[in-house]
């Protein structure tokens, strides 16, 4: 099975062109930063749960920046019914504006990698 078979991935129409039948077009193309757009990607394709690694490597003291933490809070009001787990060894790492939202969760990196063995 390819890649592609197994694997959504999503672009803009100019490389759905390009490359056709390896990418999905993405949705009403919102204009969001990257982690706001991928968590409502994964949402609106009907994830119930969906696991975030890596996204305390922000920059300059770990910590993401306005337009960030407001295009993400978007999503987590969005979609209510959908839990984001994020995985961090550093729980300082998330914002405290998004701890507020019951559909958001911290998970260490140990735990993550045993639940995924389960």
């Amino acid at each position: 099975m390819e890649y592609q078979e197994k694997t959504a991935v999503y672009t803009n129409s100019e490389n759905c062109i390009k490359r056709a039948g390896e990418f999905f077009l993405l949705p009403y193309n919102p204009k969001v930063p990257s982690l706001a757009g991928i968590l409502y990607l994964a949402a609106f394709d009907g994830h119930a749960d969906i696991f975030v690694c890596g996204a305390d490597e922000y920059g300059p003291g770990n910590y993401p920046t306005d337009k960030v933490i407001k295009a993400t809070e978007q999503v987590f009001a969005c979609f209510k019914n959908t839990q984001f787990h994020f995985v961090l060894d550093n729980a300082k790492a998330l914002p405290d504006q998004w701890r507020k939202f019951k559909n958001v969760k911290l998970m260490e990196h140990g735990r993550f990698v045993s639940y995924c063995d389960l």
